[in-house]
């Protein structure tokens, strides 16, 4: 199913990298063949502004309201989560008409895909944060978040981790943004996210993308709250961890997994604070050197495995 759907995404982008480039010749051509008709584009970095017509102002104004934007009013957003929350009740029913032929329902799959990538949007503007959870968008992320299709949830990790950014949250001088955080949390997201963890076991690079933007959310929580780490060692996060540093070779990701380990030891055991706790980073490394860092994971991972047989 994913190598079909990446085949889709693959066509697509093919096919709309190819119509732009289409869309360019047959404009290039237009302006050579026709330079004196009245439609022509205005180049507006070649017009002298103490010499622009009326004509030339309506036919500005004219290409300005061609151009697509995102409003991030509350029409605006309504907009985008009202469009996502269509695609998603017809990919729905395309997914149960056609349950045996995934072709069938392509097209809704790489809508559903377009659609979370456009409320990327939303992650510019923490102001919009507590509009957001009015709407319950994150109980709409929730849902989505187990989609049968690896791509769609990953798509949706990648939002969370994008919406979650702590240095964006603790910016917010309103404190309003913190909500979406408490949500997340409220409606369960953490023990969602670790239980999804499971299904990107794989090599591939879509499943590495998902595990990694997966740590990446857990951070920003750990970062804004703390405690949320008590509810974290009653999920499997320290089995998944463990388990992906013993199929890894040193990378970004098993060093990922190595800070939150620690984060996850330092806090159940009570030795520091998670601020002042210190965990792997390349910094450390470069300090510390290598062979210590890996001697003090071994610790980690002798303190950790008793618990797990717990």
């Amino acid at each position: 199913m994913e190598d079909i759907f990446d085949n889709i995404l693959n066509s697509k982008e093919s096919t709309d990298r190819k119509r732009k480039t289409e869309d360019l010749v047959d404009s290039e051509d237009t302006k050579r063949t026709h330079v004196n008709e009245e439609d022509e584009d205005i180049d507006f970095d070649d017009i002298d502004l103490d010499e622009i017509t009326p004509e030339e102002i309506e036919k500005m104004l004219q290409e300005a309201d061609k151009i697509e934007t995102t409003r991030l009013d509350i029409s605006g957003i309504k907009q985008i989560i009202l469009e996502l929350e269509k695609i998603i009740n017809e990919n729905q029913k395309m997914r149960m008409k056609y349950a045996t032929d995934p072709l069938k329902f392509e097209d809704s799959e790489y809508a559903l895909h377009e659609q979370i990538k456009k409320c990327s949007v939303f992650a510019t503007e923490s102001k919009v944060y507590p509009t957001l959870v009015k709407l319950d968008f994150i109980g709409t992320l929730s849902y989505l978040l187990v989609h049968d299709n690896i791509v769609i949830s990953t798509d949706v990790i990648k939002l969370l981790d994008d919406l979650t950014d702590d240095e964006t949250i603790l910016m917010d001088t309103t404190g309003e943004a913190v909500s979406l955080i408490d949500t997340v949390i409220s409606k369960n997201l953490p023990q969602v996210l670790v239980s999804n963890l499971s299904r990107l076991q794989d090599d591939s690079s879509i499943h590495e993308e998902g595990f990694d933007a997966t740590l990446n959310v857990l951070d920003h929580l750990i970062e804004i709250h703390p405690d949320v780490l008590e509810t974290l060692w009653t999920t499997d996060l320290l089995k998944v961890l463990l388990h992906q540093l013993e199929k890894s070779t040193a990378s970004d990701l098993s060093l990922h997994c190595s800070e939150l380990l620690f984060s996850l030891i330092s806090y159940k055991d009570k030795v520091d604070s998670i601020a002042s706790k210190p965990v792997l980073s390349p910094s450390l490394i470069e300090s510390v050197g290598l062979d210590r860092v890996v001697r003090r994971f071994a610790v980690a991972v002798a303190i950790a495995r008793p618990r797990i047989a717990e």
